[in-house]
């Protein structure tokens, strides 16, 4: 097998970590290219002129893992000079140069809606900006006459190969796992209860974990590491019965649910960190993701968050809150409900306050209006407090944390 050396752009996210290992693990050498001094040679695409002096000797092939991502995609400016501008000044410095091969890393959004069952040589119908771009990009190395290939990659999940060059961390599905990824958690729950044991014995497996030496309490490091770890269980049994899972936790009930969504960018203008604090931009959003289909937006513009809570809201918290209401009710209308999120910011008297101002605007729910750790105050501001305060909140649900780990804790 022929060994190569190869260029390897956007080697520090995570699937181009994935990349970098695989091709080392095949003999192959990766020269990282990026933004970071520290990488094998520098190169910022969303810079005028990027690839432009480029040093290609001795480099076989290039592979591109760092096209757009869903912040370069709003900007109207960025997101065009990275897919479509510095792409090809890159390509073009590259078919200079003799490059054999060029593989682009796109994204399977290209095809549309992920829905059903989707053909590789299916018509591409992009979405969104995100989408297009990347459409885009695919063009680009199409007509640049350098042999290349691109792949449309779905989802990608998985333990960033290295945690400390991994740049994105932001992003939901990396964020919240970040601490027990790097402090070891999910493998010590592991080998310390679960190493060994049959997968079909998931509550057995839990009592050891909830359990184990003298703590009996749902300690939200430990419990977060062993939920992820029992999900792979339930996916390791219903790969092995070949069905799926829910079948195998008594089936399917409904064809179709519910979705909501928590309110982000949607439209170029939307930018950060503005967004979080305009109630007319959020309204947009919302209108955006009901054409999608969701049937409820969700948003938390009563902040600022404190180490001093639960407190009572200032009137400028209230008013701004009161305002994101008024925006989102006018632009979805009865296509969707309201969720309003705290963080559990306020005292009970707060909570109750802040309930009474939004009520007009039938939300369907009051998200952690107190600490998590007040279940008896979260238990008043849904019985006792809401007849006290002028028939306040009668029509919302108070929800309990989202920091509560276990279904004991539910219990008030």
């Amino acid at each position: 097998m022929v060994k190569l050396r190869v260029a390897l752009i956007g080697a520090t996210g995570i699937a181009g970590q994935g990349i970098a290992a695989a091709l080392a693990a095949a003999g192959h050498q990766v020269v990282a290219w990026g933004r970071r001094e520290n990488l094998g040679r520098h190169i910022d695409l969303a810079q005028p002129g990027a690839g432009m002096g480029i040093d290609w000797r001795g480099i076989d092939a290039l592979v591109h893992a760092a096209g757009i991502t869903d912040e370069t995609a709003r900007d109207p400016d960025l997101g065009p000079r990275i897919a479509i501008e510095s792409w090809r000044t890159v390509l073009d410095a590259a078919k200079r140069a003799g490059l054999a091969r060029v593989i682009y890393i796109s994204s399977a959004h290209v095809y549309g809606k992920l829905e059903g069952r989707i053909a590789e040589d299916g018509y591409p119908m992009p979405g969104n900006d995100y989408a297009r771009l990347h459409l885009a990009a695919e063009q680009v190395l199409r007509s640049s006459g350098i042999p290349g290939d691109t792949i449309r990659a779905c989802n990608l999940y998985g333990r960033p190969a290295d945690l400390k060059r991994f740049e994105r961390w932001a992003l939901i599905p990396y964020g919240f796992p970040r601490e027990a990824v790097e402090t070891g958690n999910i493998r010590d729950v592991f080998d310390r209860h679960m190493a060994g044991e049959n997968p079909e014995h998931v509550e057995l497996m839990f009592r050891r974990v909830y359990s184990s030496g003298f703590t009996q309490r749902p300690d939200p490091t430990v419990i977060g590491a062993f939920a992820g770890l029992e999900i792979a269980c339930w996916d390791i049994l219903g790969k092995d019965r070949g069905r799926p899972v829910h079948a195998l936790l008594g089936g399917r009930v409904n064809d179709r649910i519910r979705c909501y969504t928590y309110l982000y960018p949607t439209r170029p203008h939307h930018a950060l960190p503005r967004f979080w604090v305009d109630p007319d931009w959020s309204a947009e959003a919302a209108e955006d993701m009901v054409a999608k289909g969701y049937t409820a937006v969700k948003f938390d513009p009563a902040g600022p968050y404190t180490i001093r809570s639960g407190h009572n809201p200032a009137l400028t918290d209230i008013a701004r809150s009161v305002a994101f209401c008024r925006s989102i009710r006018a632009a979805v209308g009865d296509r969707a409900d309201l969720l309003f999120g705290t963080h559990g910011q306020f005292s009970t008297g707060g909570a109750i306050r802040m309930g009474q101002a939004i009520e007009p605007f039938l939300p369907l729910w009051y998200e952690e209006p107190i600490p998590p750790d007040n279940i008896a105050a979260m238990a008043r501001d849904n019985n006792d407090a809401v007849e006290a305060t002028a028939n306040a909140a009668r029509d919302m649900e108070a929800l309990a944390s989202q920091l509560q780990q276990t279904v004991s804790r539910f219990r008030v």
